[in-house]
């Protein structure tokens, strides 16, 4: 009976750290940096150009070597905190299940 009592204790504390775990390593909110924005991934996944199309979108570039191993979307000067939250869910979308990560930057040359 004691032996159990220790196992469901010791199975429940394993829930608790895991979904603890799962709620820390994916939540994807992070501080976002003063504007104008870069967005900015470290691999490559061609539908993220569909995200570039995005009116509130200046210019995208990629990081050579061939095959490209990221993409920079630089923002609109004027570009809103929405216009930034549609165009980053977009390429959230884009690299999901990748392992691509998704990075949001201050422009130092708007």
């Amino acid at each position: 009976m004691r032996r159990r009592r220790i196992l469901l204790i010791l199975g429940g504390a394993a829930v608790a750290v895991l979904a603890v775990a799962l709620f820390v390593v994916t939540r994807q909110d992070q501080p976002v940096p003063d504007a104008p924005w870069l967005v900015a991934t470290d691999g490559h996944v061609d539908e993220v150009y569909e995200c570039a199309d995005d009116p509130a979108v200046k210019e995208h570039w990629e990081f050579l070597p061939d095959p490209p191993t990221g993409l920079t979307i630089t923002m609109v000067t004027d570009a809103t905190p929405e216009d930034l939250d549609r165009v980053v869910g977009c390429v959230r979308n884009a690299v999901k299940g990748t392992g691509v990560n998704v990075e949001i930057l201050t422009n130092p040359t708007p």
